[in-house]
């Protein structure tokens, strides 16, 4: 459960490491590209896991677990620099002010069971999220 004194930004960027909207990216190589595990040449299409680099152990100290006071970068939940999700500021915007609304209203809502995720692979949506409200 969230309290109303933790930041609803920081619940939702927090979040967003967990699961990206777009956990997976398309992209075409323009040249070469060498990796440490081979070359991949040029006009190759790649399939990145950016879902998988937000929870990356390198990069995130106990990336499994959820810590709200975590440094959130970097953070790939609507990918980066000039592919960053055009999206990305007004959907973030919507979380925050719809976690702070529900967190104000109800301060004692918890989640009761686990949430259920949508089976498309390429966009990623919650089915179903079950809670009680005391």
């Amino acid at each position: 459960s969230v309290n109303a004194e933790q930041a609803p930004r920081d619940v939702v960027a927090t979040k967003l490491l967990d699961g990206s909207p777009l956990p997976l990216q398309g992209r075409r190589t323009t040249r070469e590209v060498r990796t440490p595990s081979g070359v991949v040449p040029p006009e190759t299409e790649v399939i990145v896991v950016q879902g998988g680099a937000n929870r990356d152990g390198r990069a995130f100290e106990n990336a499994d677990e959820l810590d709200l006071g975590r440094n959130l970068h970097p953070c790939l939940a609507f990918c980066a620099g000039i592919h960053v999700c055009i999206g990305f500021m007004p959907a973030r915007m919507k979380l925050e002010i719809v976690l702070a609304v529900l967190m104000r209203c109800f301060p004692n809502i918890e989640l009761n069971g686990l949430l259920s995720f949508n089976r498309n692979a390429w966009f990623r949506g919650i089915q179903s999220m079950p809670f009680t409200v005391r």
